[in-house]
């Protein structure tokens, strides 16, 4: 055979070795360009996934704060409640201890002693006395 004939097989097989190579490059290129992508739809997987976590946090955060002012509404009210009982029960002591000491005093006149309220009083007494 002549060198020609070699020569040719030759730069067959060698045409055939660099497009083997220029394909194996072009597979490698799109095989990271694959892995890219990948890598890039991942991370929106989880952007979007924090996003979502981020969003049910804020909306446990708004329960979380209605809760408390709802809360803080509902104590304000049990101490107003409890300022207008104290008072109540502070007028209805005042009431009481009047009382008591009417009809000490009144005791104390009928025994000869000294009445602390005149007679217009005593219908006052036993009128504010009643209504304890």
């Amino acid at each position: 055979m002549s060198v020609l004939y070699h020569w040719k097989a030759i730069t067959v097989v060698l045409r055939t070795v660099l497009e083997a190579r220029e394909s194996e490059y072009r597979a490698w290129a799109n095989l990271q360009s694959l892995k890219s992508s990948l890598d890039e739809h991942n991370l929106e997987l989880r952007v979007n996934t924090a996003i979502e976590a981020e969003a049910i946090s804020q909306q446990r955060l708004a329960a979380a704060e209605a809760e408390i002012a709802d809360q803080r509404q509902k104590w304000e009210a049990s101490k107003r409640l409890m300022l207008l009982l104290m008072t109540f029960w502070e007028n209805k002591y005042y009431d009481l201890t009047t009382c008591l000491r009417a009809f000490v005093g009144k005791e104390g006149e009928e025994n000869g002693g000294i009445g602390g309220f005149g007679k217009g009083e005593d219908k006052w007494i036993r009128l504010s006395c009643l209504g304890v």
